[in-house]
């Protein structure tokens, strides 16, 4: 995928307002710049045949991340999120038991 086409994928991304509907602005950021890392990782080295489908997935994945770190009061969501983030990167490199 060429870098415009990265640039399209991440901007799709970040238009898209049910992703952080849920959350205060600060834990709304902080999703969103995982989110961004995620889809230009998947642009960059997914099979072109893949990167539709992995970017619907990473849809999903963040809007069930904010509705988790919604349930909280909203000045913990920040925290909420960071915390959702760290589990998921350990578990990402560590792989499941």
């Amino acid at each position: 995928m060429d870098e415009r086409q990265v640039k399209g994928a991440v901007e799709r991304l970040l238009e898209d307002p049910s992703l952080t509907a849920e959350l205060v602005d600060p834990a709304a950021r902080l999703l969103l710049k995982w989110g961004r890392e995620q889809a230009e990782a998947i642009a960059r080295e997914a099979a072109a045949e893949e990167i539709g489908q992995r970017l619907t997935a990473l849809r999903q994945t963040m809007r069930r991340f904010a509705r988790l770190a919604g349930n909280v009061p909203a000045d913990l969501q920040p925290q909420q999120v960071e915390t959702i983030l760290a589990v998921l990167e350990e578990v990402m490199r560590d792989g499941l038991p």
